[in-house]
């Protein structure tokens, strides 16, 4: 069995006879309920803001080196498009064009890279892939307003940024 990496505090008797007993009153696991209790605790301490940060610092640097091949490039932007509309159907451009450069500064493989030029360019709009509408007018994915709306798409982003990170190449 391999030693864990991190300190493990033993809990006196009575804490582990309390938290036994209680997990059993509420029918869940007894480290389940450590967990939640110390989070419940913890949540809005410096202590727990610094492990946030250093939890996506570690985060990012896992996705700085992961490459993407095309056709999971391809993927993540296909599911980042599906974070706004409904189906790429009803999407007014395809994949491809949303994982466009802006500038040289985006070329780039890897998770990182593209996950910053695929949230840019969702948030900023005004891209184009030359389609048109029944009306003959120019499809062009428009800019995000709203706060609500950027928020729920960057967390959406991030979690298939985490999902792609830690699938298999």
């Amino acid at each position: 069995m391999s030693r864990s990496t991190h300190y493990t505090p033993p809990l006196s008797r009575f804490n582990v006879s309390a938290l036994y007993h209680e997990a059993k009153q509420r029918r869940i696991p007894m480290t389940r309920l450590a967990n939640d209790l110390i989070e419940l605790a913890l949540k809005e301490t410096p202590g727990w803001k610094e492990a946030q940060a250093q939890e996506a610092m570690r985060l990012i640097d896992r996705f700085r080196t992961r490459l993407l091949s095309d056709s999971e490039a391809l993927q993540f932007a296909s599911n980042a498009l599906l974070l706004r509309y409904d189906s790429l159907e009803q999407s007014p451009i395809d994949p491809r064009t949303l994982l466009s450069l802006r500038r040289a500064e985006d070329q780039g493989s890897d998770l990182w890279t593209t996950f910053n030029r695929l949230q840019e360019n969702l948030v900023r709009g005004d891209l184009s892939d030359g389609r048109r509408n029944r009306l003959g007018r120019l499809r062009t994915l428009r800019a995000l307003s709203g706060i609500d709306s950027k928020i729920r798409l960057n967390k959406g982003l991030w979690s298939l940024a985490e999902q792609t990170a830690n699938a298999l190449n």
